[in-house]
């Protein structure tokens, strides 16, 4: 059973961070962002053997800490063959935004669509969604119905895509692909309150709106 253990900023600029970890007390660590004192903190006091950070994009608000964590814990940071490129460059990572030039400036790895990492107990599937960012990713533990979203899902909300490296002509695409995964999911999004497939099915209108998209194109085609 995995178990997630969540850092939400619900009234801050920082993204969420969640730490999962098995029976065995193997761990990984999403979106370090703004929590290294509550990262170190939870995973010293529950003695979690970290395994990897993983980033599900390459913006500034959710990759701040990753290489603060990964040299003291001796892990590696995973995250997409797209958005690997982009770490050290501060207008596609937004820091600007923060008033910093924040470069990550630490060696990551890189995973591809479709891709299974086996970090954990449980195997994590990586699929990209890029709308929010070119290489924005979700992961999900299909057997513990657990879907990390970023900043593609919200809890009645999606992200924004007008950033640097943004595509909204991917939404509808990216949408369908999330939702299309497991109905049962919880969702971990990358800001807010986590919510489920199916509270998304049925609340979040850019959701339906894709879901209604996707039908009149496959009328169009038959």
């Amino acid at each position: 059973m995995m178990v997630v253990q969540c850092i939400i900023d619900l009234y801050s600029d920082s993204s969420n961070t969640y730490i999962i970890y098995d029976e065995n007390l193997n761990g990984i660590v999403i979106d370090p962002g703004f929590h290294k004192g509550q990262i170190v903190k939870f995973v010293d006091e529950n003695n979690i053997k970290l395994k990897a950070v993983l980033l599900t994009h390459a913006h500034y608000d959710h990759i701040r800490d990753a290489k603060d964590i990964t040299n003291l814990y001796g892990v590696d940071i995973y995250i997409s063959n797209v958005d690997i490129d982009y770490v050290d460059d501060i207008k596609y990572n937004a820091s600007y935004l923060f008033g910093e030039s924040f470069k990550l400036n630490c060696p990551c790895k890189r995973f591809f669509e479709g891709e299974t990492l086996h970090l954990i107990n449980e195997p994590i599937q990586c699929f990209l969604v890029p709308f929010h960012t070119k290489g924005s990713s979700i992961f999900y533990l299909k057997n513990s119905h657990l879907l990390f979203t970023g900043d593609s899902l919200f809890k009645g909300m999606i992200g924004r895509s007008d950033l640097i490296g943004g595509d909204a002509s991917k939404i509808d695409e990216s949408l369908i692909k999330i939702i299309s995964l497991d109905k049962k999911a919880s969702c971990y999004p990358g800001h807010g309150q986590t919510t489920s497939i199916i509270y998304e099915l049925e609340h979040n209108m850019f959701v339906i709106k894709a879901l209604k998209n996707n039908s009149k194109e496959k009328k169009n085609h038959d």
